[in-house]
């Protein structure tokens, strides 16, 4: 439920008709390039949790193949990652908001709104139950979409044609991933998973293959009750309810969107202050205050920090700027989660191949 809230948020909601005016039909087929991508760093995740069960996910596993100062480097940036989706996420829930507030249109509005959002988000994060609630109420407005929706798709809608460019196609594949990468937070508590290193791995490819299929079969269903209408709406799955069951329809999948935006900021918040605290905690990498736990276990000082970071993403940029900043730092995460498990393969095949049970070295054994 966790990685499922953590990856199931604004994306799904707000980018199909995007995704439709830049792809069409074919942005079915950017989003399984884009979940076969993602599951790609997936496997370097999973097996870095096979060997290792500290807390910290990215950052640990980098400190553990280069070192303290990589470790730390790739620390922050999967902390500002964090941040920036939490930051991303507020955006995008005030942008959903704008239809029925308007005054949200207002720089001013928008800032006051933000803050007060983020003081919410910090009492929420106390209630463990948050996470749970939220995952259960958004898959239950998404299953309420596709189970009725089907009825009203109509094949001729999968035939509108779409004039596209490979920046058109560049654009929505950069859209699609950045529906996909809360599954790297999920190692990050991974002392907190019973028998993490058999249990973590397949977590983390179960809950990719699953969003997967959700936003598939979502953006079919989107797309074949609307067709080439699609990319005229801010929020596609909304209106194209509201189109079969009036303004009650529209307004119970409007309800289940802010809510499911507001599920990943939630289960981000909890997430994310565990990263820099444990930098503090782990490998003493940061001072010691900013990894102090509450009687319950909350890394309050790295929480308000957080906060803080948030706070200045909402007041600078908007859900649109602020998703390929999300991508940028993801993707350096990424690139170092890959090559400490590309180390880590290549110092084990030479432990064998010193104990003789491989008679050469062949950097093609890695894969």
């Amino acid at each position: 439920m966790f990685g499922i809230n953590s990856m199931v948020g604004s994306g799904i909601f707000l980018l199909p008709g995007v995704l439709f005016q830049e792809a069409g039909n074919w942005s079915l087929i950017l989003i399984l390039l884009a979940a076969l991508a993602v599951l790609t760093m997936t496997y370097c995740y999973a097996e870095m949790v096979h060997h290792f069960s500290g807390n910290g996910a990215g950052w640990y596993y980098t400190y553990k193949e280069f070192g303290c100062f990589w470790g730390f480097e790739i620390g922050l940036f999967t902390w500002l990652q964090g941040a920036v989706a939490i930051a991303t996420e507020i955006a995008a829930f005030l942008r959903g908001l704008r239809p029925w507030l308007p005054r949200l249109s207002k720089i001013a509005v928008y800032r006051w709104a933000g803050v007060a959002l983020i003081l919410i988000l910090l009492t929420i994060r106390l209630l463990i139950w948050a996470n749970n609630f939220s995952t259960v109420l958004k898959l239950a407005i998404l299953g309420l979409f596709i189970v009725l929706g089907i009825f009203y798709i109509k094949p001729s809608n999968f035939n509108a044609s779409v004039h596209n460019s490979i920046d058109d196609f560049d654009h929505a594949f950069m859209l699609i991933f950045f529906m996909f990468p809360g599954f790297s937070f999920l190692p990050v508590q991974a002392s907190s998973v019973h028998n993490s290193k058999k249990n973590l791995p397949k977590l983390l490819i179960g809950v990719v293959v699953s969003v997967a299929v959700i936003y598939m079969v979502t953006m079919s269903v989107a797309i074949g009750m609307l067709g080439n209408r699609i990319d005229n709406a801010d929020a596609p799955l909304a209106w194209a309810f509201g189109q079969q069951f009036g303004k009650l329809g529209e307004a119970v999948i409007m309800i289940g969107m802010l809510e499911s935006i507001a599920g990943v900021a939630i289960s981000m918040f909890y997430s994310t202050p565990y990263v820099v605290s444990s930098l503090a905690n782990e490998k003493a990498l940061l001072p010691k205050f900013i990894g102090i736990k509450s009687q319950n276990g909350v890394p309050y000082v790295a929480t308000l920090l957080t906060a803080g970071i948030v706070l200045a993403l909402v007041m600078m940029g908007d859900y649109l700027a602020l998703i390929p900043c999300s991508i940028m730092i993801a993707v350096v995460q990424y690139a170092f989660v890959a090559m400490a498990t590309i180390k880590l393969q290549f110092a084990d095949l030479k432990r064998r191949h010193k104990q003789g049970k491989v008679d050469h070295i062949d950097i093609y054994e890695i894969c």
